[in-house]
């Protein structure tokens, strides 16, 4: 335990069989590198603001701003990306949103970072 503050402590988490979980990412240690994944927790339900819901669309895509940001931001190679890719969609198709706004969200998210 590593004292933050005196009513907080930060406790690093334990590698198990050469993997770590920090935040969002997933950290396995090979024989002379790292290879970095996106982790999500177990306790994850996948639910988000349903596109049906009377909330603003720019309330209901918050979260999916926050998947694929964190999808395109990280160092990881093309196939984690495609597998990070497929259960942003499976969320989106969970809560009710057209697949065609979820696809749009990541190509401008993509241009954004291009420039």
């Amino acid at each position: 335990m590593v004292p933050v503050h005196k009513y907080s402590e930060f406790k690093l988490p334990e590698e198990e069989s050469k993997d770590i979980n920090y935040l969002y990412l997933s950290i396995h240690k090979g024989n002379n590198n790292f290879h970095l994944g996106i982790y999500r927790k177990h306790t994850q339900t996948g639910t988000t603001i349903h596109f049906t819901s009377k909330h603003p669309l720019e309330h209901k895509l918050a979260a999916y701003n926050f998947y694929v940001n964190r999808m395109l931001s990280t160092p990881v190679t093309e196939q984690i990306r495609q597998q990070e890719w497929d259960p942003i969609c499976t969320i989106a198709r969970n809560n009710g949103f057209p697949f065609q706004i979820i696809h749009n969200l990541r190509n401008k998210t993509i241009r954004t970072q291009k420039t």
